[in-house]
């Protein structure tokens, strides 16, 4: 929801995977680092490899399930 975007934003920025703008910095030159920064694509890269190395949720939901 719109309490943790922030959160979730200051979270990708310290990963290397984006930015962590205020709205009012928001410039054509921080979306153009977005689009052309190798650094930054290459962190997102890494991350979504990680997402998709996860199991799914319903893994998850058995394992828990198992635990009780």
């Amino acid at each position: 929801g719109p309490g943790d975007r922030r959160h979730n934003a200051e979270l990708v920025a310290r990963r290397g995977a984006g930015l962590a703008l205020r709205p009012r910095d928001i410039t054509a030159q921080a979306l153009t680092r977005l689009l052309t920064d190798d650094g930054l694509r290459a962190a997102a890269g890494q991350v979504s490899q990680e997402i998709t190395a996860m199991p799914p949720p319903t893994d998850l939901v058995a394992r828990l399930a198992a635990l009780v």
